[in-house]
């Protein structure tokens, strides 16, 4: 199921915060298809992430990410030779100063841009991109970036519709048929809200209830409540963080019994830490199974250089600039060539993704991982494990 007719009130914001800042400095009478860096300074890849703002944390695990990777493809003997030299830029969540990086990398002659996090700056960059000639590869998630058909533009994934396909895929497998719709009051749970109700409804899941809470709130149990009492036989809550550890206590004191899908972002520690048990009816998708064997190697170069246990964040960064220097071995330092190749571009042992799974770019389809490809995990007595056989 594809949700393509989806058109929200999120994406109407996002547009227009994207539209206030769509210009750029670039020549475009020059050539700018064409990158190539000297060879004894490298071959440069932009590096866009908000290392600083509300972003700024999942954006250092990445900054990581990336830099370990470099590393280890530098050991390795770099491309076809050649180091790769990583410029890696602060864009602080902004959309103007995202579109001013563009141009900075643009005439710095990077190959590439790899950023960045957030929606809104990726859609301000897009006319920068474009007219810049230049390939980027974002992490960010709305389906407004992919509606925008910039040929230059190309999606980690999975975009907000596709994890929308992925509930709804998982959902019918399951015999549940009833959501009951849970956002936060936020931006993020307000923008979410509509598409939510529409992709479930495309997908033959009429909500039965869609009601929202603060995220600040102490006590759930009121809207839980309502949940239970809707009729439902399960329960899709939208919200980032620590709110799933009160929603896991309030569905344990009202006694719901529904299992809880959630976001990404329920891999929080904060929510085992303060739910402890209570959370153990609590699902959501992720991009990676830690028992993927290319997932531990990485985990255990990981532990050594920086100690401690690896973000997923940082796992995305690694596949990131894989993509790219896969690209690069192919066809070389040439913008036009490397976004050609990435049209062309499957790789099923990337570290995101299913055991099964595959990251595949179209010149139809800009997206490599759709929903399909996702880890289910269930939090068990306090911890995380992967279900179903993802």
């Amino acid at each position: 199921m594809r949700t393509r007719r989806i058109v929200h009130a999120a994406i109407a914001f996002l547009a227009a915060t994207a539209l206030a800042a769509c210009s750029t400095g670039t020549d475009s009478s020059a050539s700018p298809s064409a990158a190539p860096a000297a060879a004894d300074a490298g071959i440069t890849i932009g590096i866009d992430l908000p290392l600083t703002g509300a972003s700024a944390a999942p954006a250092e695990n990445m900054r990581k990410g990336f830099e370990l990777r470099a590393k280890e493809i530098n050991d390795a003997g770099g491309v076809n030779g050649t180091p790769i030299v990583l410029d890696i830029q602060d864009d602080a969540g902004d959309p103007t100063t995202g579109v001013a990086l563009v141009d900075r990398f643009a005439q710095s002659n990077a190959v590439a841009i790899v950023g960045t996090y957030n929606s809104p700056v990726v859609l301000a960059q897009s006319e920068a991109v474009a007219r810049a000639q230049i390939p980027q590869l974002v992490f960010a998630i709305s389906s407004a970036i992919t509606r925008q058909n910039n040929p230059w533009v190309f999606q980690t994934g999975p975009t907000d519709l596709g994890q929308i396909d992925g509930i709804v895929e998982w959902l019918k497998s399951r015999g549940l048929t009833k959501p009951a719709i849970l956002t936060d009051t936020t931006a993020f749970g307000s923008g979410a809200k509509p598409v939510l109700e529409q992709g479930l409804t495309e997908g033959g899941l009429t909500p039965v209830l869609s009601d929202t809470f603060a995220v600040d709130a102490a006590d759930l149990s009121a809207v839980l409540l309502k949940a239970k009492q809707s009729g439902a036989d399960h329960v899709i809550a939208w919200t980032v963080g620590q709110p799933y550890a009160t929603l896991a206590k309030g569905a344990q004191q009202v006694g719901l019994g529904l299992p809880i899908i959630g976001t990404a972002s329920a891999a929080d520690p904060a929510v085992a830490r303060l739910a402890g048990d209570a959370a153990d009816n609590l699902f959501f998708q992720d991009s990676v199974n830690r028992e993927k064997p290319q997932v531990k190697e990485v985990v255990e170069r990981w532990s050594a250089h920086f100690g401690g246990t690896v973000p997923s964040d940082a796992l995305v960064a690694h596949d990131m600039l894989t993509v790219i220097t896969d690209g690069l071995r192919a066809v070389g330092p040439d913008r036009a060539k490397l976004r050609d190749f990435l049209e062309t571009y499957r790789n099923d042992t990337l570290l995101t993704g299913r055991i099964d799974g595959v990251w595949q770019y179209t010149p139809q389809n800009h997206v490599g991982l759709v929903g399909g490809n996702l880890v289910w995990k269930q939090y068990d007595k306090g911890t995380i494990k992967v279900v179903d056989g993802s």
